[in-house]
């Protein structure tokens, strides 16, 4: 366990590693989500990964075993969540499945920032990771809408307006 973690450590201290991180997180948002059209293998795909790299990046930052152990919980929980969302089409399993997706994209955030934030030079790759916690931020308030509107379906819906009125111009006062 000691030498996993020195490795991770290394991996996890190396600014490179934020860029390569942003490079995933940017091909998972902006290719492999949109292509799958949020289907089945690619949440449980991209539930996986996000899980990997919460795993991982606990093992290098945390120092406390019992906070480290947690997080891997919580990481190892939503991946069964999203598989068995994927077997069965259950409200509970959806509604449980999104909220620990926002609690361990939060983390992930979270621990990008602690390292974007250590002590150090400010460097390309500290900004590609500060770009990676503002994609990650957004992933979040995507999947709290998705508990939003999962717990009170309808209430993200904005009434169309009249054909009329839309096509008329309006003045800010």
């Amino acid at each position: 366990m000691r030498t996993l973690s020195r490795f991770l450590t290394s991996t996890w201290s190396h600014d490179a590693t934020l860029t390569v991180f942003l490079a995933v997180l940017v091909g998972l948002v902006f290719l492999v989500l949109p292509l799958a059209d949020y289907q089945g293998a690619a949440v449980l795909g991209a539930n996986l990964l996000a899980a990997l790299l919460l795993i991982s990046g606990s093992i290098a930052l945390i120092d406390h075993t019992w906070a480290r152990r947690a997080v891997v919980m919580l990481a190892l929980s939503l991946v069964l969540a999203s598989l068995a969302g994927t077997i069965v089409d259950a409200r509970p399993l959806r509604l449980g499945g999104t909220v620990l997706s926002v609690l361990v994209l939060a983390l992930l955030m979270l621990l990008l920032l602690i390292d974007v934030y250590r002590p150090g030079p400010i460097t390309r790759y500290r900004i590609s990771g500060a770009v990676a916690a503002y994609v990650l931020l957004c992933l979040t308030w995507t999947h709290v809408y998705a508990l939003i509107e999962l717990v009170a379906p309808g209430s993200l819906h904005f009434s169309s307006l009249d054909a009329s009125a839309a096509s008329q111009p309006r003045l800010l006062a």
